[in-house]
């Protein structure tokens, strides 16, 4: 699902609000007349709920004091849970902010000839300069004319989430940014999260084969004699091999797997004593 609202919205970008496209409307009269129609107003605000999970509102409410290009924050305003919130910018909306500002700050005139005062917001209505009321059916004629289906704006936000989520985004950084006040809705973003909580088990995993390839070491020389190399082994074949030639019972450990015991006779009995032992 996701897959193809990412697609569609490219596409959206690409298309549907790039591309000047001719329309045909109709007349109170019943005539037909065309007109060019291209959305250049709203194509930053498709860009900026892609990049900041804003909502429609709050995009169309957005004030230039809002905005603090010092610090490169977004003071979002009368949010739909009543509680304030601050986004960071980045590179693209701070660009995208800044090249509106260039334009809205561009002197314009109304139809009397007398200038034209500046909109205190930031992405005003192209026709009456005052604040965006709704902006539901200019998307829906840009996503039809970009020939895309089952993409609503709301979608935008999803995206935005999902995006961040596979940056690498926790639950609570999510939470913040979106204004969600249950934790339980960021968690459906949090991909990174349950990456790293694979991470956690997996180490615990690893942990515990360590310890017991340690363990079973330790338990191989309890069953198969000392290590040849150890220092105090050596000192023990010593002391055995001192107390008597005929207690010749020597243990080679190949490795810390397996062992082989080699019984050897002591070269002073003789084959009489032998024979008389009832041996070959």
């Amino acid at each position: 699902m996701f897959v193809q609202q990412a697609r569609g919205i490219q596409g959206l970008i690409e298309g549907g609000l790039s591309a000047p496209k001719t329309v045909a409307r109709v007349n109170r009269q019943g005539s037909h007349r065309s007109i060019q129609s291209s959305y250049p107003w709203l194509k930053p605000i498709v860009l900026i709920a892609l990049h900041t999970g804003m909502r429609r509102g709050e995009i169309c409410g957005l004030q230039w004091f809002d905005l603090n290009f010092d610090r490169s924050l977004i003071h979002v305003r009368n949010t739909k849970n009543g509680k304030d919130r601050i986004i960071p910018m980045n590179r693209t909306v701070r660009q995208l902010l800044e090249t509106q500002r260039v334009l809205r700050a561009k002197p314009r005139q109304n139809r009397d000839g007398s200038p034209k005062v500046p909109s205190t917001y930031v992405f005003p209505s192209p026709r009456t300069d005052k604040r965006l009321v709704e902006i539901k059916y200019s998307f829906a004629r840009a996503v039809k004319d970009a020939k895309i289906t089952d993409l609503r704006f709301h979608d935008l936000r999803h995206t935005a989430a999902t995006r961040m989520g596979d940056a690498g985004a926790d639950a609570f950084t999510l939470a913040a940014i979106f204004g969600w006040s249950d934790i339980r809705m960021a968690m459906r973003y949090t991909h990174a999260m349950a990456d790293a909580k694979r991470r956690a088990v997996e180490a615990i995993a690893r942990q515990h084969s360590a310890t017991e390839v340690t363990d079973g070491r330790l338990a191989g020389e309890d069953a198969c004699g000392p290590r040849t190399s150890d220092p105090v082994s050596v000192n023990d074949r010593v002391s055995k091999n001192a107390l008597g030639a005929n207690e010749g019972v020597h243990g080679s450990v190949k490795d810390d797997e397996e062992c082989s015991y080699q019984f050897l006779r002591d070269a002073s009995v003789t084959r009489q004593d032998r024979r008389a032992l009832g041996s070959p």
